[in-house]
């Protein structure tokens, strides 16, 4: 058996349904590769059923996604008399990484109207009534024994 453990990002998404009912999710996915000591990057279609597909179509086309499954490899004809081999990575679980879909919308501060402007204060400025340290001095008059 050809199983296989893929980290892709999605690009392109197709969806259908089988007469079943089952989603089944189709598309295209690039990865990553090591070749001659450089980072190369690479092509793949993909496809995906069920319950997978579910968590593939949510997360949406961006996304970074820790597929599992197996590859196919099929025969197709390109041109008359010229076959080409045709790898698809059919996914049979999925770990979402970094969605794609849903990005965090910021959300605008609101503002409480003010209806008097604020009375600002100096730190550390003293008025007479206090010294350095904040506390407030104590004339001796002021005591009544």
């Amino acid at each position: 058996m050809n199983s296989t453990t893929q980290k892709i990002r999605i690009d392109e998404v197709f969806t259908n349904y089988n007469p079943e009912g089952k989603l089944q999710l189709s598309g295209r996915c690039s990865f990553q590769f090591y070749e001659r000591g450089e980072i190369q990057s690479g092509s793949l279609r993909f496809s995906a059923y069920g319950n997978c597909a579910v968590l593939l179509n949510e997360a949406g086309v961006g996304s970074v996604v820790i597929g599992t499954g197996r590859l196919n490899i099929a025969s197709v004809e390109v041109e008359a008399g010229y076959k080409d081999k045709i790898a698809t990575f059919t996914i049979t679980s999925a770990e979402i990484i970094r969605s794609g879909a849903a990005q965090p919308q910021p959300q605008p501060a609101s503002v409480a109207p003010i209806n008097q402007p604020l009375q600002l204060a100096v730190v550390g400025a003293s008025n007479g009534n206090h010294n350095g340290n904040g506390k407030h001095t104590i004339e001796l008059e002021d005591i009544p024994f």
